[in-house]
């Protein structure tokens, strides 16, 4: 088993709600599938990560990362 864990957001901010932190604020950012190759070429790669963050993150689940800011207690 790899080291990648997928999850959306509303499921990561009630599994943290759950063990008594409360969510205060969180966004999803997207990024370019295969960034490692791509970033050999900037000029694709910008134009990508542009697209990528335009499309809704439902069309894109696996592709991002969830920012969660939450604080100890209610």
């Amino acid at each position: 088993m790899g080291h990648l864990r997928y999850y959306d957001k509303k499921y990561l901010c009630g599994y943290l709600q759950k063990f008594g932190l409360s969510v205060k604020d969180s966004a999803i950012y997207n990024s370019v599938p295969y960034n490692s190759i791509l970033t050999k070429y900037p000029p694709v790669y910008k134009v990508l990560d542009k697209l990528c963050n335009i499309i809704p993150h439902k069309l894109w689940p696996y592709f991002g990362s969830i920012l969660v800011v939450a604080n100890k207690g209610k």
